[in-house]
This record gives structure tokens, C-alpha cells and sequence, in this order.
């Protein structure tokens, strides 16, 4: 038996061992991660491969490759055991994980962080457009359809780019458009003149904060940017470069000669088809808390839990604060006291070396860090995105030593 299990290790997973083992109230051998990938992904740094910031491919393998995937095992400390097998079952009722094999695992207490499913191969046509090294279609949101992106955006020399935005819920819901600013960077900089950008997104608004909201519609609108809303993606012609989208009731055909996908995010089965699931198919668990709503030693953070608020790092970096003060408390016998307020935060880079840092907690209301900056892009956020926090991720949060918005700060409940 393990005193915790953290189902997955991605980010929400490495943050939340590191400030586990950091307060020293448990030896680093008691916790047991469950995470297949041998590999493990610095994915806020994906729009920035695929949008040409840390430049081609070969550049990026000399120069960033190690800030951008590391071995999983290297992001835990060395007692913290590993087990690379895929969870394929929960067993609330006796306290167990199952996992490939039909092993079953028995925790005191379990965290559930394994993120989401990235549904690529809902949208007829799409995989096929992606793997093909000769089709312009590429996607921030897997490795090595990044690192095509990147080719693909070097290659244009004109046309109709196209960029789009998936149904909610989406990790980095800002993303589709990072990309598709430094992209027009990009067009810029290779000199290439003849050319439309369209951004098409099923969603009314191009951002859900309303002040973010009119701030990227006017930056759209000043870069020549067309703006498509309640436009679905339902299809991708490769071999006719035609992409469909569903609006009204209607099919609707564009053609394209650049074309980037953000795919349907959707629970993972093993969650959906669990007892520890809601009706959506993700974690239930408090909104304030992060504690399970019927199984008390049951907890969850980061994209697979039901929180109703934006799935990013910084959401995740914030839950981890809050679950472990309160995962200790109720290990004590002691009020669970520690609330989780939404905060989520997303760093859009538009272009020209800047960028625009939303921040804002349940119900899209603002909770910013720096309201006397956040009216604009400005370049201060653009450096600490493109240099400062990679580094953070790399060396601080794995070590317990980030506490997200807080800095280095442990934030105190009471």
C-alpha cells in the first residue's frame, strides 16, 4: 500500500509530488506515480515550436529540446517510484488502482491527474492531413504535429491560412490563437504579402473574460484577422484542401492553404466509465476543495477534474496549493479550509513580441496580478513567457519551489 497515488504525471502530477515531498511530512518512497509515457512534455512550450519562436526544427532539437521534453523519471524526485503502465480502472469502494496487466494498487490516498483525450480522429479526414508530411496541416497539441506546423508555417508563401478553435472544454483554451498570431509573424518576417488569415471557433466570442475578449477582437481586427464564430469543424479534405465547418444547421466549404487544428479535448474512459466520474465524465470533485464529492480520500487536479473554470498550467500550479494543504489537514483530522477560487490564467502571444496575460477565476472574473499592465499586450509578459517560465518549469516546480501565482511564497490558509 502507498500513502499517495497520483494517477498521471504530467504537469498537474509533477507539481503536486513536488510540493508533496517538499513539506516533509512523508518519505519520497511512499508515493507512487502512474504514468506510461517514458517521456514527459513542457506543452506550454508547443506554441512556440510550432510558431517559429525558438526557430526551425534543427534549432530547436540544439537549443530547446531540454527545457521541452525531459525523461518522466527526471521530473520526480529519485525516491518518488514510478510505474509506466496505463491506469485502465479505479476501485473507490476498496481503495485501488488498476493498471495494465490487471494489477491492482491500494493507496491511502489518491490524486487523480491524468488530463484529457485529445480526440483527433473524430474529424473525418483530419489524421490522415496530419500525418502526411506533404499536406500544410499541423497542430500544436502533439509533438510531432508541432514541429510540422513549424515547417509548414516556414513553407507558406501564401494563400488562405486558416486557424481553429474546438467546442469547450479545451487545455489553453488561448492556444488556437497564439499560434495563429505568430504565424502572421512569421508571414511577415518571410516576406510573403499575398495572403488571408481566418480564425473559425464554434464559440460566440473570441475569448469567454469580456475585457480579454474585446481587447484580442480589436488586435484580430487590427492585423486583418477575420474572425468566424459558431463555426464548427466537422472535415478535412487533404487531397482538395477544403475544410468544412458546421454552422446553423449549414455546411460550409473553405479552402485552405495553411491549415492548423485544435482537436475535440474529451474525458478519458477510464474516468468516464468510473465511479469517481460526473455526468461529463470527468473527476467530481468540490469546486473549493479539490476533495472528491463521496470518496473523502479521493482527490483531483488539472484538466481531467470538473472544475469549472479554464484548463491550463497556471490553474493546475494554483489547485496544487490548495489540495495539499487541505490533503494534510484531512489526513490530521483537521478542517479541509483551504479554498480554490477558479484562478486560471492565459498567456496569449499576439505577435510583435508581446503578449496578453488573462487572468481570472470562477465565473470569468477577472483576478489579475498586474491590473496596471493587463489593459494591453505588453513586452514584459511576452519575456517572462518565452524565457522565464520555461526555466521555472524545468527546475522549479518539479522541486516544490513554485507556488504558481505566489512565486516562491507557500500561500498560508486559514
Amino acid at each position: 500500500m502507498y500513502k499517495f497515488i497520483v494517477a498521471g504525471g504530467g504537469s498537474a502530477g509533477v507539481s503536486v509530488v513536488g510540493q508533496l515531498v517538499r513539506t516533509r511530512r512523508i518519505d519520497p518512497s511512499e508515493i507512487l506515480v502512474i504514468e506510461p509515457s517514458p517521456i514527459h512534455n513542457y506543452q506550454p512550450g508547443w506554441t512556440m515550436v510550432g510558431g517559429g519562436l525558438l526557430g526551425t526544427e534543427d534549432d530547436i532539437k540544439r537549443k530547446s529540446i531540454h527545457f521541452l521534453r525531459q525523461h518522466t523519471n527526471e521530473m520526480f524526485h529519485s525516491q518518488v517510484n514510478i510505474l509506466q503502465k496505463e491506469v485502465i480502472g479505479f476501485d473507490p469502494e476498496n481503495n485501488k488502482v488498476i493498471v495494465t496487466g490487471d494489477q491492482e494498487i491500494t493507496y491511502e490516498s489518491l490524486i487523480v491527474a491524468l488530463g484529457l483525450r485529445l480526440d483527433y480522429e473524430c474529424i473525418p479526414g483530419l489524421v490522415p492531413a496530419l500525418e502526411d508530411s506533404n499536406s500544410p496541416v499541423g497542430s500544436i497539441y502533439r509533438w510531432p504535429y508541432a514541429l510540422k506546423m513549424n515547417k509548414s508555417i516556414a513553407n507558406f508563401k501564401g494563400g488562405n491560412a486558416i486557424f481553429c478553435m474546438p467546442s469547450q472544454p479545451v487545455k489553453c483554451g488561448g492556444a488556437p490563437q497564439k499560434i495563429m498570431y505568430l504565424a502572421k509573424d512569421q508571414f511577415v518576417k518571410n516576406g510573403v504579402n499575398d495572403y488571408t488569415i481566418n480564425y473559425y471557433m464554434p464559440q460566440p466570442a473570441i475569448f469567454g473574460v469580456p475585457k480579454y475578449g474585446e481587447i484580442l477582437k480589436k488586435i484580430a481586427e487590427s492585423k486583418g484577422i477575420n474572425v468566424h464564430s459558431l463555426h464548427t469543424l466537422t472535415k478535412v479534405d487533404k487531397d482538395k484542401k477544403l475544410v468544412y465547418f458546421k454552422k446553423d444547421d449549414k455546411e460550409i466549404q473553405v479552402q485552405y492553404d495553411l491549415l492548423h487544428v485544435a482537436p475535440p479535448h474529451k474525458p478519458l474512459e477510464v474516468i468516464k466509465n468510473s465511479r469517481i466520474a460526473d455526468s461529463t465524465g470527468f473527476v467530481n470533485i468540490d469546486k473549493f476543495t479539490l476533495r472528491h464529492v463521496k470518496y473523502p480520500n479521493v482527490w483531483s487536479i488539472g484538466d481531467c477534474s470538473n472544475l469549472p473554470t479554464s484548463k491550463t498550467l497556471a490553474a493546475a500550479l494554483s489547485q496544487t496549493n490548495v489540495l495539499v494543504h487541505n490533503i494534510f489537514n484531512a489526513i490530521d483530522g483537521r478542517p479541509v479550509n483551504a479554498s480554490y477560487t477558479g484562478y486560471s490564467s492565459c498567456p496569449i502571444f499576439v505577435g510583435e513580441n508581446k503578449l496578453l496575460l488573462c487572468e481570472f477565476k470562477y465565473d470569468g472574473a477577472l483576478d489579475e496580478s498586474f491590473p496596471f499592465l493587463q489593459g494591453s499586450p505588453h513586452i514584459f509578459f511576452y519575456w517572462m513567457k518565452r524565457y522565464f517560465f520555461p526555466r521555472v518549469y524545468l527546475h522549479m516546480i518539479k522541486r516544490g519551489w513554485w507556488f504558481g501565482r505566489h512565486t516562491v511564497f507557500r500561500p498560508k490558509f486559514f
